[in-house]
C-alpha cells in the first residue's frame, strides 16, 4: 500500500517512545539524510541568522537530539496545521500535555519558539511557517520517491475532490482508475473551493477537480478541458427534439444545482428565468431533468458520461459560457521516475474526455 504522510499516528508523533542514544528515529527513511536541524533552518539569513554557528557535540549526543527532534516532526506538523492543541491531540490519539511536550522538544532543537502563544491560543510565527513549509516539502519528496520505487503498481487510498457539477464525470474517472490499478482505493469527496488548497497541502486530498482554482506556489494547476454548458430537457418535455428560440426556452421552468444560497450552473444573471426546484447534487438535476418536465443547465461532458444522459435533448442555444476544468495537486518535488498519482488521475480524466468526444487541454 502506498505510504501517506497526510496525517500522523500516535506512534509517528513519537509520544509513546523512550528515546535512547542508540535508538533509531521514528521516521528514518524520511529524515535520516538531513543535517542538524539548526543548520537546516539556518539556510535563510533572516530570521535564523547565526544558528549554524553551534558548538560541536559528541556523536551520541547528536544522535540522541536528532532522534528526539525527527520523531516529533509529525506531531509538530499536525499542531501547526490545526493551530489548536486539543484538535491536534484528538487526531493523534494523545493528550494535549503530551503533545505540548513534543512541540517544546522541536522548539528546543530549533533554538527558538515556533508559535505565538496568547493564553490558550497558539498561532504559527514566521519561524514556524518556514519549518512547516520545509516539513511538507520533505514529506512530499519522500512520498514521491516511495511511489517511484513501488514501480507502476499503484495501491492504497487516492482522495479526489470535485465540485458538484462534475461529480458524475469524477465517478466514471475513478471507476476507470480502479480498472487500471485494482489495488487503488478511491475516495471521492466534496471540498469547497476555498478549502481545497489547505486540504491538498495537509495531504487530505491527492487531486481536486474544479473550475476556479486558487494559485499556490506549492501546488500545480493543470488545465484538463474546456467544458461547454448547455440547456437540456428530458423525453417528456414539450421542447424535446425541438429547436426553440430564447423566449420559448425562458417560458419553461428550470431545476438547478445550488450552493451557498445561489445556483451554480453559470446561468447569465441578465437573463431572467424561473427556477422552481434547486438540488444539492448535479446527479439529482440530471434525474429530475431526465424524468420530469423541467429544463436544466448542465456541463456537456457530464451529460455524455451520466447514466441515461443519452435520453436528454440538448437545446441548440449557446446561453451559458464555457468553463475550464482544472486539476490541482501538490507540486512534484525532486525528479522521481514514472508518473505521480496525480498525473495518473489527470491522464484518466483526459482519456474519459476523449471517449466523450471532448478534446482535452494540455
Amino acid at each position: 500500500m502506498r505510504p501517506s504522510f497526510a496525517g500522523a499516528s500516535r506512534e509517528d508523533a513519537g509520544l509513546d517512545q523512550v528515546s535512547t542514544g542508540t535508538s533509531a528515529p521514528t521516521l528514518p527513511v524520511a529524515l535520516a539524510p538531513y543535517p542538524n536541524p539548526r543548520r537546516l533552518l539556518a539556510r535563510s539569513a533572516d530570521p535564523f541568522r547565526g544558528l549554524s554557528s553551534i558548538p560541536s557535540e559528541a556523536p551520541l549526543d547528536r544522535i540522541h537530539k536528532l532522534n528526539e527532534f525527527w520523531s516529533r516532526i509529525p506531531a509538530f506538523r499536525v499542531v501547526a496545521e490545526t493551530e489548536h492543541l486539543p484538535t491536534a491531540a484528538e487526531r493523534l490519539g494523545v493528550t494535549p500535555p503530551a503533545l505540548s511536550r513534543s512541540v517544546k522538544i522541536v522548539e528546543e532543537a530549533v533554538g527558538r519558539p515556533l508559535f505565538h502563544r496568547r493564553g490558550r491560543r497558539i498561532e504559527l510565527n514566521e519561524a514556524g511557517r518556514l519549518l512547516l513549509a520545509s516539513v511538507r516539502q520533505a514529506m512530499r519528496g519522500i512520498d514521491n520517491t516511495l511511489q517511484s520505487l513501488a514501480g507502476a503498481e499503484l495501491a492504497g487510498r487516492v482522495a479526489v475532490s470535485t465540485t458538484g457539477m462534475f461529480t458524475p464525470l469524477a465517478v466514471r474517472v475513478l471507476t476507470d482508475l480502479v480498472a487500471l490499478h485494482p489495488h487503488l482505493r478511491p475516495h471521492l469527496t466534496h471540498v469547497s473551493d476555498g478549502d481545497v488548497n489547505r486540504a491538498l497541502l495537509r495531504g487530505d486530498l491527492d487531486v481536486a477537480l474544479l473550475e476556479r482554482p486558487q494559485p499556490d506556489p506549492a501546488l500545480e494547476i493543470v488545465p484538463l478541458a474546456r467544458c461547454p454548458y448547455s440547456v437540456f430537457c428530458g423525453p417528456g418535455h414539450p421542447l424535446h427534439g425541438a429547436a426553440p428560440g430564447l423566449d420559448e426556452v425562458l417560458a419553461h421552468p428550470f431545476v438547478a444545482p445550488a450552493g451557498g444560497g445561489q445556483t451554480v450552473d453559470g446561468w447569465p444573471p441578465a437573463l431572467e428565468r424561473t427556477v422552481v426546484m434547486t438540488v444539492v447534487a448535479v446527479d439529482d438535476a440530471l434525474r429530475v431533468c431526465r424524468e420530469g418536465t423541467l429544463l436544466s443547465v448542465l456541463p456537456d461532458p457530464v451529460v455524455s458520461v451520466a447514466p441515461g444522459g443519452d435520453r436528454l435533448h440538448r437545446l441548440p442555444l449557446d446561453l451559458v459560457p464555457p468553463t475550464t476544468l482544472f486539476a490541482v495537486s501538490r507540486r512534484r518535488t525532486g525528479t522521481p521516475s514514472g508518473q505521480t498519482l496525480a498525473e495518473v488521475v489527470n491522464a484518466t480524466v483526459r482519456a474519459r474526455l476523449v471517449d466523450a468526444h471532448f478534446p482535452p487541454l494540455g
